[in-house]
């Protein structure tokens, strides 16, 4: 059986592979214990943490990590275009603040390696923190292979990295001609797959050296993730075709640390479709024991038990959903160190029905319970659009990350997942100026009621939580945040409402909060004229009304109710037009009483007429205009008026 897989990958153009052992079955699971009882399982909470990221970025395919300070790393990858390079980003848990630390292409430039148009579009793999505090993980292209067919390979390759967190600096270790998407380490060994073909790179961090087996995968197969025991041994899955029957068979191929070959373990439940469209073990846990959890891409949850000596146990554990074949593409393990927590979907696809949910595998007594999924802090309504990744990363707290994409949005996806038991604290919000909060200023957490200034929000998870800030017209509120909240304390922020430097109304305004409004006569909307409000707008108009005997005074008033109060600089600003009246009534209503001014609206057209600075009252910010003392024919044109707040003494 073993021959005829070796002449497969020579066949295959692989190169050579490393010496075959002959599969055997993997070992049926023996609960521990049993238990009549149901699984208790409260669902986690997923919050989504605000990402800054430009048009570029795209996803993060699962690349993730944690620090000796328990600060989580990210690999935010970008759509695959000349030039395109990854970035590493940090997120301390404790303060909920992102730090980018630059991206791949740069530190190859920096390196003195860089090849011109390289780019390296992903960091696809774990970010391993290593017993030296450093981290460690890969970074790859994808320009120009053939995913469908494996005929070609990415154009640059591959590349392994040390990231000092302390310094702040990268480190080039090794580039590869292959483009490497997995990575796991062990000591000193740092173990990466490349593709095509599974070959398994291994760096010893100790003499800088590295070493390469090809472990063999057919028909553009490629895993996600490979795996590593705290022995050193690294763990592989294979894709091989019986050229006799024409079947394809998987197995689980296990590596001492000099890459030979211990023993390898068929893999039942690994493909699901098309060898190409298989993500082979797509999540993975370490456990309390020493052993490692993973899922395939169909579903099936296996346990390798590494012992001191011989080759490591593997036991198959069935289909971690009660309903047997489902796409897992993260995998964490609870406080309890006997259950898992998945997330589980139909399918790894985008759109249709598809639907996300928890569930929890006992794995001493094979017990499984399934919880739906929800995500507070976005906006979306279903989530058949999201692709979601990410396992064993979890910070102090006992948070949990999953990553991935909004395919729909083409927007890369970060959610802190928060377990019961992780303790809970409280958050308290105080808003200001005092002007913002009489106008309605409001806060909430985590799509939850709006609330006022000063008042508090209990009972909430240890972790981050999305905070917004209510819309009240002209003000700018506060941007949406992230705010961490700690176990057993309460966590008080202090924002403000930002006054603009200058407001103007415009005859088109009809809000309740700024408008103009006709208070008598007869009005006009017209668009002739030149210098009308907004500059630039082919659609500004102003409102006009003529002066005539038997029509009446006509008067109109721009109003603003939630300004606060201050000295201003109020500005009128008119069309430029012929046969203007001469004088016109502006009656500015400030705070020490109405003030009326006249002014001569065939001069100045389309300028900011300045009227005086004066003191207001809050949410009492008013100008008039009127055409009472101008002469029969002649047209009174109301186009703007302009606030602007002023440090100085009212002057008219």
């Amino acid at each position: 059986m073993f021959t005829i897989a070796l002449c497969v990958c020579v066949a295959a153009g692989l190169g050579a592979c490393s010496r075959k052992s002959e599969p055997r079955p993997a070992s049926p699971f023996e609960p521990e214990t049993s238990s009549t009882e149901a699984l208790a399982f409260a669902p986690p909470t997923a919050v989504r943490v605000p990402l800054p990221y430009d048009d570029r970025a795209e996803a993060i395919w699962g690349g993730t990590g944690a620090d000796d300070a328990d600060h989580i790393w990210i690999g935010l990858c970008q759509e695959q275009r000349d030039g395109a390079s990854a970035r590493l980003l940090e997120f301390d848990p404790e303060t909920s603040h992102l730090i980018d630390h630059g991206d791949v292409v740069g530190a190859l430039k920096a390196a003195g390696v860089y090849r011109r148009g390289e780019s390296q579009s992903k960091i696809h793999t774990r970010i391993h923190c290593g017993k030296d505090g450093d981290l460690y993980f890969a970074s790859m292209d994808t320009s120009g292979a053939s995913f469908d067919s494996a005929a070609a390979p990415p154009v640059y390759g591959g590349h392994l990295w040390r990231f000092r967190p302390a310094e702040g600096h990268w480190e080039h270790l090794l580039a590869t001609p292959k483009g490497l998407i997995a990575l796991a380490g062990s000591g000193p060994y740092l173990y990466a797959l490349g593709f095509f073909g599974h070959e398994v790179y291994r760096y010893d961090l100790r003499s800088g050296k590295s070493r390469s087996v090809v472990v063999g995968s057919v028909d553009a197969h490629i895993s996600r993730n490979i795996l590593a025991d705290g022995r050193g041994h690294v763990y592989v899955s294979r894709l091989w075709r019986n050229t006799t029957a024409g079947e394809l068979t998987a197995t689980l191929v296990e590596l001492d640390t000099d890459l030979n070959e211990v023993a390898q373990t068929e893999l039942r439940g690994y493909l699901e479709g098309k060898p190409s469209a298989c993500h082979g073990i797509v999540s993975l846990q370490p456990l309390s024991d020493g052993s490692i959890a993973f899922v395939t891409s169909a579903g099936r949850l296996y346990r390798v038990a590494p012992g001191e000596r011989g080759p490591a146990r593997v036991v198959d554990m069935g289909w971690i959903h009660p309903s047997g074949s489902m796409y897992v593409a993260s995998l964490f393990a609870d406080d309890t160190n006997h259950r898992l927590i998945a997330l589980a979907t139909q399918n790894k696809d985008t759109g249709g029905g598809k639907t996300y949910e928890w569930v929890a595998f006992d794995w001493r007594t094979g017990q499984r319970a399934v919880a739906p999924f929800s995500v507070t802090g976005a906006a979306w309504t279903h989530y058949g659009n999201l692709l979601l990744y990410g396992s064993v990363t979890r910070d102090r707290f006992g948070n949990a990350y999953v990553v991935g994409v909004d395919w729909a949005r083409r927007e890369p996806v970060f959610l802190q997942v928060q377990f019961e038991g992780g303790g809970v604290g409280s958050l308290r919000v105080v808003l200001g100026p005092e002007a913002a909060t009489e106008a309605g200023g409001q806060w909430r957490v985590d799509g939850g009621d709006w609330i006022g200034s000063g008042n508090s929000v209990e009972g909430l998870r240890a972790g981050s939580h999305v905070v917004e800030y209510r819309e009240i017209g002209i003000l700018d509120a506060p941007a949406r945040e992230c705010a961490t909240v700690l176990p057993n304390e309460t966590t008080f922020l202090t924002r403000r409402y930002i006054v603009p430097a200058a407001l103007v109304i415009d005859n088109r305004d009809e809000a309740d909060y700024r408008a103009f409004r006709v208070l008598s006569g007869q009005w006009k909307t017209e668009r002739n004229g030149k210098g009308r409000w907004p500059e630039g707008d082919r659609k500004a108009d102003y409102a006009r009304a003529e002066a005539r005997e038997g029509l009446g005074d006509a008067s109109a008033e721009w109003r603003c109710t939630n300004l606060p109060a201050g000295v201003y600089r109020v500005e009128v600003r008119w069309p430029a037009l012929s046969d203007m009246a001469q004088t016109v009534a502006c009656e500015v209503l400030c705070a020490e009483g109405p003030v009326t001014l006249r002014v001569d609206q065939n001069e100045r057209g389309g300028e900011w007429v300045y009227l005086g600075t004066y003191r207001f009252d809050a949410g009492r910010h008013a100008v008039r205009i009127e055409n009472g003392f101008s002469a029969p024919g002649k047209t009174v044109a109301a186009d703007a008026v302009r606030f602007t707040r002023e440090e100085t003494t009212p002057r008219p």
